[in-house]
């Protein structure tokens, strides 16, 4: 089981990192989705090399498989994924924070980019390897201060 778990959180940060990088723009789901997934116009990115971004996600109930919420930050030439979480699908909205230590000074205050991605491992792949299921994705221009 940690075996599929490890898997798919690489799948879920490679997903995420590849559209950081490629430039891909998504679009914020329709207001009648049951699956939304925003970002905070303010981020942190401290001296230490500590940054946090935050937001709020609402997915559907149902469905089989845990689902993740990952987060990319970018600015100009630099990209890292700041976490995964696994996150509860209840229909109601919730708040979510990502932090991590990244290398010193590589992101300073100023305008990035954050990436979000809600995931469902479907448990029915081939090999009996879970599956990722892309329920939404947004990008935003955030502040870091």
């Amino acid at each position: 089981m940690r075996v599929r778990l490890a898997l798919a959180a690489g799948v879920l940060a490679t997903a995420t990192a590849a559209t950081a990088l490629t430039g891909a723009t998504a679009t914020a789901a329709p207001a009648r989705s049951a699956n939304v997934v925003s970002v905070d116009r303010q981020g942190k990115a401290a001296k230490s090399g500590e940054v946090s971004v935050s937001g709020s996600y609402r997915c559907a109930r149902g469905g089989s498989g845990p689902v993740f919420l990952g987060s990319t930050l970018v600015q100009q030439d630099r990209s890292v994924g700041i976490g995964g979480t696994r996150v509860v699908c209840d229909g109601r909205t919730h708040r979510w924070t990502h932090r991590s230590l990244v290398k010193q000074n590589s992101f300073k205050a100023g305008t990035a980019r954050v990436e979000a991605v809600l995931v469902r491992l479907a448990p029915d792949g081939p090999l009996g390897l879970p599956l990722p299921v892309f329920l939404t994705r947004s990008g935003q221009s955030v502040s870091l201060r």
